[in-house]
């Protein structure tokens, strides 16, 4: 549950766009669709300072270079949050 409320609906109410809010956030709510997260690499666990994924901005999204382990909420997802260092941004995840 908590996967759900503070990774999910939390993390696109707090950093996505009104567009994003508006698609995903109310089935998130209603327990309509399940969100997961993706953070824990291999050689990093959770610590997300030291992630080696990437996301480089291109025209219509973003590039994601990277592995990721143990998804919370993996197999029952609908919406995967995947965490990344923004190339395109000074590493900024």
């Amino acid at each position: 549950m908590s996967i759900q409320s503070i990774v999910g609906a939390a993390v696109i109410q707090k950093c996505g766009s009104q567009e994003q809010k508006d698609r995903f956030i109310p089935d998130l709510i209603n327990m309509k669709k399940f969100s997961c997260f993706a953070i824990t690499e291999k050689d990093h666990g959770s610590d997300a300072t030291g992630m080696t994924t990437h996301a480089r901005k291109v025209e219509g999204g973003y590039i994601l270079n990277g592995r990721k382990k143990w998804p919370g909420n993996g197999d029952l997802a609908d919406i995967t949050l995947v965490w990344a260092k923004n190339a395109s941004d000074g590493d900024k995840i």
